[in-house]
């Protein structure tokens, strides 16, 4: 059965059946009531809202590359070396 606001309600069969597991296992009759219509007449989901512009996070950029000359002193302070000569004798680097 639907009413014109377009909940429906509960049938007379619910009814007698609700009234029963209220007098055989002593249930609240309001409890199983609104559970009943809960079930019948689920909530609707709220509708999901735009994100505005601001809301967006930005994309972070990564660091950026190091230079020629950078990278040459990264890898000869790494190696422990003063020139590239020593970097080529050095037992810890070997270039493949």
């Amino acid at each position: 059965m639907v009413t014109t606001t377009g909940k429906k309600n509960l049938t007379a069969i619910m009814e007698a059946e609700l009234q029963r597991l209220v007098e055989s296992h002593g249930y609240d009759a309001e409890i199983l009531t609104n559970f009943a219509s809960f079930i019948l007449n689920p909530p609707k989901p709220p509708k999901a809202t735009k994100r505005k512009p601001t809301d967006i996070p930005k994309k972070v950029k990564g660091p950026k590359p190091l230079s020629m000359p950078e990278l040459k002193k990264a890898v000869l302070e790494f190696f422990q070396v003063k020139d590239l000569a020593a970097l080529r004798k050095s037992v810890t680097f070997q270039m493949v």
